[in-house]
């Protein structure tokens, strides 16, 4: 530790009296050396297993084997921050720390991992064109992420339309998730998000509508007639037990029938 010290407040004088090969071969041998010990239990890392001081993670991506130590002193820790950002440290997010996070919030499908799923899916939402570019291995991030049932939802007990197969959990695949908006046509067929999934957040980096991002993170956007047709009959074999219940069935059946004449004149 107290050499890391010497090495960052050292290391602008380090520089200076070194041409830039030299510099170079001496950024090479850091980048490639496990050195920097991690927030977790001290194992040391390299660079470019740990982020920059510098880039701002969210809440929920806070894991410390991905965060470096840090320093009391401020001036030591200044010092600190700027050699490490000249190295190979991660400056963006990594597809293997998604996957992690995806993977533990699947694993542990408890309220602290819903509400992880419900910052990790804000968080894809305001990044999203960064994150439809992202590669796992050789193949798309978003699409590796589908097979996790990572997707915070609603308790469908409390809503008109249930689906039949229930859920012990509240996650699920996103293949198997509609947005809100789509509750009153196949709420009876799929699970609804999370009302607190932002797909309208004003800072987000895209110009993607919220139904374009909802299908890029894998949500149920294309609906077929015959999961409209099977919630509709559940909508019509629900007992009226009280007038708003019936006003809210009465709300629900406009949906359906507008979404069928929409359906109509796209078809003429």
């Amino acid at each position: 530790i107290e050499i890391l010290k010497w090495l960052s407040t050292e290391w602008k004088k380090i520089s200076e009296n070194l041409n830039e090969e030299e510099i170079s071969q001496l950024r090479n041998i850091f980048n490639t050396s496990k050195f920097i010990p991690d927030q977790l239990s001290g194992y040391k890392r390299k660079p470019s297993e740990v982020y920059s001081p510098l880039f701002k993670l969210p809440d929920c991506l806070q894991d410390k084997k991905y965060l470096t130590i840090t320093f009391e002193d401020y001036e030591i820790n200044f010092h600190w921050d700027v050699f490490l950002n000249c190295l190979n440290v991660r400056k963006q997010i990594d597809s293997d720390h998604i996957l992690h996070k995806v993977n533990e919030i699947s694993t542990k499908a408890n309220q602290d991992a819903v509400q992880d799923s419900v910052c990790l899916l804000n968080y894809i939402i305001e990044k999203i064109d960064y994150f439809d570019q992202l590669k796992y291995y050789s193949h798309s991030l978003l699409d590796e992420l589908k097979k996790y049932s990572w997707i915070a939802i609603q308790n469908s007990s409390n809503n008109l339309l249930q689906p039949q197969k229930k859920s012990d959990s509240l996650l699920a695949q996103p293949q198997k998730v509609i947005r809100t908006s789509d509750s009153k046509i196949v709420g009876g067929k799929f699970f609804v998000i999370d009302s607190k999934i932002n797909f309208k957040n004003k800072e987000k980096d895209t110009d993607l509508e919220p139904r374009e991002i909802a299908k890029k993170i894998g949500l149920m956007v294309d609906l077929s007639i015959e999961d409209v047709y099977e919630s509709f009959e559940q909508l019509r074999t629900i007992e009226v037990l009280s007038e708003q219940e019936e006003r809210e069935i009465i709300n629900y059946a406009k949906d359906f029938y507008k979404y069928l004449g929409r359906q109509q004149k796209l078809k003429s």
